[in-house]
């Protein structure tokens, strides 16, 4: 499941948000390979600079955050997008948004007060993320500006 993120890189440099080089496919495996390279030598840094506790805190710290970001994601497309039709109703809804909420809430302080050097670093690299995209949103690639 790890290496899917792989594909991630791989389709953000496609559509021109990250650079080129990461849309890199192998000609015989026909996988995004620079794009394995850079994830494996990321993934080696964090392991020899974290203990297996500090990644573990890391992932669910950093999870945690992308996982209430989603949930958020159902008001706000609901008053961004009132005319889009919906396949499907969120089951007790807005009452499970805020349960969800609170909850990720809970888990990310209670996270924080654990560990707050690596829930710093977990809230540090979705940061550098959003300012690279952005990078290249705006300043790269110009033409998908909306």
């Amino acid at each position: 499941m790890i290496l899917a993120f792989a594909r991630y890189y791989y389709a953000a440099a496609k559509d021109g948000l990250l650079w080129r080089v990461f849309a890199h496919v192998h000609p015989k495996f026909k996988t995004p390979d620079f794009s394995l390279w850079m994830q494996m030598l990321f993934s080696i840094i964090l392991a020899w600079s974290r203990n297996l506790g500090q990644l573990t805190s890391l992932v669910v710290f950093s999870g945690a955050i992308f996982n209430m970001l989603t949930v958020l994601a159902v008001p706000l497309m609901r008053v961004r997008k009132p005319h889009v039709i919906r396949p499907y109703k969120v089951w007790g809804y807005p009452w499970t948004i805020i349960i969800a909420t609170i909850s990720f809430l809970i888990i990310l302080s209670n996270n924080f007060f654990d560990d707050p050097v690596t829930s710093f670093i977990g809230l540090g690299i979705p940061l550098i993320g959003g300012i690279v995209y952005w990078i290249f949103k705006y300043y790269y690639h110009p033409i998908n500006t909306n």
